[in-house]
């Protein structure tokens, strides 16, 4: 049953929750200045083990662990470790396992969970909502080697000092729900040429802040301070008013609210079925939206984090999913995503350069559903997507 409530009451609730000290999921969607949020927060006997986007399965995330703590042999030890486990989807028994390689430690772990769990209800602790509660848990993260949660009076005091850094941004960047906008000519203005690829590929009008982070697996308040440099520069200028924005480089009109797309439904009153494109080359990303809008909503994305974001958030109806990419390689998200039970059935056609029969092989060895070579052809890709989705 969901339960709605007022703007920063939900430190209430989630008290009177503890109190009862349950094992559950609590599913919370803030409402923030009109645009819908999602998080989930585990709790443990009543203590906060884990919060985020979505709740992921116990390799997911100790191979993310890895990825963030910079340690590559953390993969080859889950390979190792995955057939001593005694229950094959225990988070717990897998780090325990790992942690006794040597390879991961306690404190490190708990301190990256304690980020993200205060970067979660920094976001959503001020707003109204409302939340519903999942009983059914198999993520059974704990920590320490005593298996305690997190605590909540350090959990909030990092957070009143967080609150302190975004007040210093104003009125720049008057919160982490800002939407930053580039100024008049302010690309040819920025001659560091990594700033300027940040700000060609970030700030695109339609994104905050908090999910500008997102997409970069950042900390908001971190991305912040990049943020204010560059509006003191004059480059962007920051609000929080959603709007539809023109892409005068290339004709493509992109929507306002690409996290919710009920809104967009509702503003044209045309349900049209939704595509998600990651791909890290804008190029094949503007010739994909103009080959496709006219038929399907377009999503676009150039990475698996993003991807993963805008597929938890998004009913997506097929996944273009290119092979070679900056962070996790197409092949290997496919895997990822098709252990996740919601996307077993999403159609994943795969787009690469890479012509072999070898190739081929190993995407639907991933759980790719077709292959489309580059350069895309118009009607090789309509005749793809027809197989699925029947217009």
């Amino acid at each position: 049953m969901r339960t709605s409530y007022h703007a920063g009451q939900f430190a209430y609730v989630l008290g009177q929750i503890q109190n009862k000290k349950p094992t559950c999921i609590v599913h919370i969607t803030a409402d923030i200045g009109g645009r819908s949020r999602s998080q989930i927060l585990v709790l443990r006997n009543g203590g906060i083990v884990y919060a985020g986007l979505s709740t992921p399965d116990n390799v997911t995330f100790v191979k993310a662990l890895g990825k963030k703590l910079n340690r590559p042999m953390v993969k080859t030890a889950v390979n190792f470790a995955l057939p001593k486990l005694t229950n094959k989807n225990s988070t717990r028994e897998l780090l325990e396992l790992i942690i006794r390689l040597r390879i991961l430690k306690w404190e490190e772990i708990e301190s990256l969970v304690f980020d993200q769990v205060v970067q979660t209800f920094e976001q959503i602790l001020p707003h109204a909502g409302e939340y519903w509660l999942e009983e059914q848990v198999t993520f059974d993260l704990t920590h320490a080697e005593s298996g305690r949660g997190l605590s909540w009076l350090k959990i909030k005091q990092e957070i009143e000092q967080r609150q302190q850094g975004w007040q210093s941004f104003s009125p720049l960047i008057p919160s982490m729900n800002a939407i930053p906008r580039l100024q008049q000519d302010a690309l040819a203005r920025v001659t560091d040429i990594s700033v300027l690829q940040q700000l060609q590929q970030q700030v695109d009008g339609m994104r905050s802040l908090v999910e500008i982070a997102d997409m970069l697996n950042k900390d908001p308040l971190k991305l912040g301070r990049s943020y204010l440099t560059w509006a003191q520069a004059g480059w962007i200028s920051c609000d929080h008013a959603p709007q539809r924005f023109q892409d005068t480089t290339n004709g493509v009109v992109a929507k306002s609210n690409p996290i919710n797309r009920e809104s967009s439904v509702a503003a044209t009153k045309t349900k049209l079925p939704l595509i998600l494109s990651v791909d890290d080359s804008q190029i094949v990303q503007i010739t994909i939206k103009r080959m496709l809008s006219d038929r399907y909503e377009v999503m676009l994305c150039s990475n698996a984090i993003a991807a993963l974001n805008i597929l938890n958030t998004n009913q997506v109806d097929l996944l273009l999913l290119d092979v070679t990419m900056p962070d996790i390689d197409g092949l290997e998200f496919c895997e990822t995503i098709r252990e996740m039970p919601q996307f077993k059935k999403l159609p994943i056609i795969m787009v690469t350069a890479k012509d072999s029969i070898i190739d081929k092989f190993r995407g639907f060895v991933a759980g790719s559903n077709q292959y489309l070579y580059k350069p895309i052809e118009p009607e090789k890709l309509l005749e793809m997507i027809s197989l699925y989705i029947k217009s």
